[in-house]
């Protein structure tokens, strides 16, 4: 009960990989298995980031959701390597507290909102739901990312909007401040359009007045946690869209 971390083989230990923050909460039900919500963390974040939620803490107590928060190995906009040592963190966590698999849900906020809908719609058949607080839709290579993304190549490995269609059976939660000064609503306005256009189910609250901030995230996240309690993936749907 409580936090632990998780250590496990990753190539990518001198980026602070190998190394996961995983929240049980007290008291859950012997022989049952629990939803599993992954939160990956922000720019300039860690694994603990989102420890300092107290919020989120109580909301997984009263729900019975395990909490796990991955190593972003950095400033890394969730490319490939952090990615992968994502997926590296929940086989982990599987092997110490086997979950639901059939209930995993994924957030963050910032880059994190980011990660969360790139890794979900990159893997859409493994998560119940995605939740992105303020996260980038598709990146400008010429700005501050361009270290990261030196290419428009690069950055269509991880553009959300680039993979929208894989969204058909993950519905996917935007939070977005009109105020925004960081990662502009523009961003999440795109992806708002391209989920109604097709039709895929999502919600879009886009805040007025809100700014790249913390108070927001606070304002939602007992609902993502009591969403991640409840949804569950489809095991059988009856169409299927990959890009």
């Amino acid at each position: 009960d409580g936090f632990s971390v998780l250590a496990f083989p990753s190539p990518e230990t001198a980026k602070g990989g190998g190394r996961a923050v995983l929240y049980v909460p007290p008291g859950l039900p012997e022989g049952k298995a629990p939803p599993l919500l992954v939160g990956v963390h922000p720019w300039n974040g860690t694994p603990w980031t989102y420890a300092n939620y107290t919020e989120m803490l109580r909301a997984a107590d009263r729900h019975g959701v395990v909490l796990l928060m991955p190593h972003g190995l950095g400033n890394s906009l969730y490319v490939a390597a952090a990615e992968e040592e994502t997926f590296r963190a929940i086989d982990a966590a599987r092997a110490a507290l086997p979950f639901d698999e059939q209930r995993m849900s994924i957030w963050g906020a910032s880059m994190g909102g980011q990660g969360a809908t790139t890794i979900g719609l990159h893997a859409p058949d493994r998560f119940a739901t995605i939740t992105s607080y303020f996260g980038d839709a598709k990146f400008d290579v010429s700005t501050y990312v361009r270290s990261i993304l030196p290419t428009e190549a690069a950055a269509h490995a991880v553009n959300p909007i680039d993979v929208i269609d894989n969204a058909r059976h993950v519905p996917i939660w935007l939070v977005h401040g009109d105020a925004d000064k960081t990662s502009p609503v523009s961003e999440s306005d795109a992806l708002d359009r391209a989920l109604t256009e097709r039709k895929y189910p999502h919600r879009y609250d886009r805040v007025p007045g809100a700014g790249h901030e913390g108070a927001l995230v606070v304002r939602f996240l007992e609902e993502v946690v009591a969403r991640a309690a409840t949804a569950h993936a489809p095991r059988f749907p009856e169409r299927v869209t990959f890009r």
